[in-house]
């Protein structure tokens, strides 16, 4: 068995709970499995265990008190996968709704083939699976270098939203699990204004 089908093994014996989590390793390891199986080294030094494994992860509960006087309680999580270079890459997630199976997933690193040559990059939630907004140093910093726009579309928001119905309505090229890879008829033509917090994608 090679030593990327053996790493995921083991995280879906250890995490079985884990199926966010459990889906983002899978697809990051096996995109390395080439380069990885070239060199014994990786293997030795166990890298794949020490990439899929956080350094820390921090859970703490949050009083506040509502709009009704009464007391909540939520759960806020920290999972900080690597500090070689610099400060972490993770989060603060408050939602009642997010797991530590959510922010494993939303910290193991996406493959550079999903994102090369991307000009904008759009999150949103759902309403099982709430994500906020990156504020991360060093994913801001690499978004400036490369000329990236980031979206952010909060659930349930009155005021940004994605119109499901325009996409779904173009030519797709190509369609996988994770993936719609969709053509337009015109370009499409991006104006933001980041000092407002302002933007729209239109056609």
């Amino acid at each position: 068995m090679s030593y990327v089908k053996t790493v995921i093994e083991e995280l879906h014996s250890k995490y079985p709970w884990e199926k966010e989590f459990l889906q983002a390793a899978t697809e990051v390891l096996e995109s390395l499995d080439a380069i990885v199986e070239k060199d014994p080294i990786y293997k030795e030094a166990k890298i794949l265990e020490r990439l899929v494994e956080p350094e820390r992860i921090v859970i703490f509960r949050v009083p506040w008190i509502d709009n009704n006087g009464e007391v909540q309680v939520n759960r806020g999580f920290r999972v900080q996968f690597n500090s070689a270079i610099g400060p972490y890459k993770g989060g603060l997630r408050f939602h009642p709704a997010v797991t530590l199976s959510m922010l494993k997933f939303l910290g193991i690193p996406v493959k550079w083939a999903d994102i090369y040559k991307a000009k904008i990059i759009i999150k949103t939630s759902f309403d099982s699976f709430i994500v906020d907004a990156s504020q991360g140093t060093h994913f801001f910093h690499n978004l400036a270098a490369m000329n990236v726009g980031y979206f952010h579309i909060p659930y349930g928001s009155d005021t940004d939203f994605i119109a499901w119905n325009w996409l779904n309505n173009k030519n797709i090229v190509e369609k996988t699990k994770y993936l719609i890879h969709i053509r337009t008829d015109h370009p499409i033509i991006v104006k933001m204004d980041g000092r407002k917090g302002l933007g729209t994608i239109s056609n």
